[in-house]
């Protein structure tokens, strides 16, 4: 099969969820990518699903792919492409210290917010990383990160709800 290379780094890492939406789907290995960071950010319905952004110094662990047309076709249909989801060419380097030059779905700009994935999705990831070999630690880290992320996000909409509403010029003991 000569397909297009595939970077996987969320729910794509799962070899049983890969092969429901792929079939034809060949997984080549694990690899890293330097230079980025694994970030979990909502979704249109509000659940924080995985999409991956530059970060000097952070690496993303995930697993390669060879796609066919079709298995291409049928995850930017899953993935949302265009709308949710833009491909992108990233260079993964591969057990072998090899650089592998490929797509990744990354999450659209307008769509940045940090959000919390539902236990299942995170599950799913979890399975992924253990069934492919990849650090664990490394997707604990994402999620607490965006934890802390929904909690500062949260105390500045709650500050700004909080202050104290401005009082109106009073004439004759009326509001104007």
């Amino acid at each position: 099969m000569a397909g297009r290379l595939y970077f996987a780094y969320g729910s794509n890492l799962n070899l049983e969820q890969m092969e429901r939406r792929c079939p034809a789907a060949k997984p080549i290995g694990p690899a890293v990518l330097h230079g980025y960071e694994l970030r979990f950010r909502g979704n249109y319905g509000g659940s924080g699903v995985a999409t991956i952004a530059p970060k000097q110094g952070s690496h993303v662990a995930g697993l390669l792919w060879e796609l066919t047309p079709a298995c291409e076709q049928a995850l930017d249909r899953y993935e949302g492409c265009p709308h949710l989801y833009e491909k992108q060419t990233v260079t993964a380097w591969d057990r072998g210290s090899q650089p592998r030059t490929g797509m990744a779905y990354v999450m659209r700009e307008r769509l940045l917010e940090p959000a919390a994935p539902s236990a299942a999705y995170y599950n799913s990831i979890l399975e992924g990383y253990r069934e492919n070999g990849l650090p664990v630690v490394w997707l604990r880290r994402a999620w607490e990160r965006t934890v802390r992320e929904v909690y500062q996000r949260t105390e500045q909409v709650n500050k700004q709800c909080t202050k104290p509403a401005k009082t109106s010029k009073r004439r004759n003991g009326h509001a104007r």
